[in-house]
Formats: structure tokens, sequence, C-alpha cells
């Protein structure tokens, strides 16, 4: 059964790789926003960033201590200039996405962030866009790009 994601319904993504990007893939899909021509099975690691953050790297999830995300975007986590995860913005403190292979849990299943702006680890490593985890110590810029 497809989850519905603020009231739009989303596919699950199927298939080894980076299920992640498959997953807000389709999800753009699903809201009319993803680039004429782009097929979801498409995205990967190298292809993401350019297709869900158009002209750059959005807007920093975090300043200060305060979350500047919006509901409706779409959320990179970035180990310098590569896209190593994204999510989707439920809220601004509710992400969701799809685990990964060998990464979370078992591949596939979706994964919520609930009260995002009171995590630690895994979450912010200070009061700014910098998100730490098992896998990622040294820590992970995030940015956001809302498409409402």
């Amino acid at each position: 059964m497809a989850p519905y994601i603020n009231g739009t319904k989303v596919k699950s993504p199927t298939g080894p790789g980076e299920l992640c990007h498959h997953f807000v893939a389709l999800w753009l899909q699903a809201k009319g926003k993803l680039p004429g021509g782009t097929k979801p099975e498409s995205i990967n690691a190298h292809t993401a960033g350019n297709v869900f953050f158009p002209g750059g790297l959005g807007l920093p999830a975090r300043r200060g201590g305060r979350i500047e995300v919006v509901r409706d975007s779409v959320i990179g986590f970035y180990e310098g200039g590569q896209l190593m995860h994204s999510m989707i913005a439920i809220s601004p403190i509710t992400w969701t996405g799809s685990r990964n292979e060998n990464t979370f849990e078992a591949a596939g299943n979706r994964v919520v962030f609930h009260n995002v702006h009171e995590m630690t680890n895994p979450g912010w490593l200070g009061p700014d866009h910098i998100w730490q985890s098992t896998m990622f110590r040294n820590g992970l810029s995030v940015w956001f790009r809302s498409i409402q």
C-alpha cells in the first residue's frame, strides 16, 4: 500500500541502491514537481542533488537552534558537495524518507523523524545546520527547498 504524505499518495521505492532519493523523486512526481522527462528510477547519488536542488543547495535547515524548514520541502543531507541522503518534510519538525540498503534497518522501510528540532544523535551538532549520525560523525550539512 502506498503511503500518503500530506494528502499525496506516494509509491514505495523498489530495487537496490539509493532508495531515499528514489522515494523523494516519487513524491515529487506525485506532486507534479519532478522536472519534465525525469524518471524517478533514474535518480541516483550522482543526479539527485541537481534534480532536487536546481540552482544550488537551497536554504539552511536550521539556524541558531531554530528549524527553518517548511512543510512540503525536500531536505538534503550533504557531505562536501555530494548529496548523501534526502527526506521529505511532512511538517517543519517531522521528516520522512526511505531507508537505503545497509543503513538504519531493512532497506525500503520508511523512517520518520519526529520532533527533529530536539534530536541530537542522530541529530543536530551545534546550533546550526550540521547533522551527525553513527555513519557521519563529522556531520552533514542539511539544506531544504520548499516545493509549495
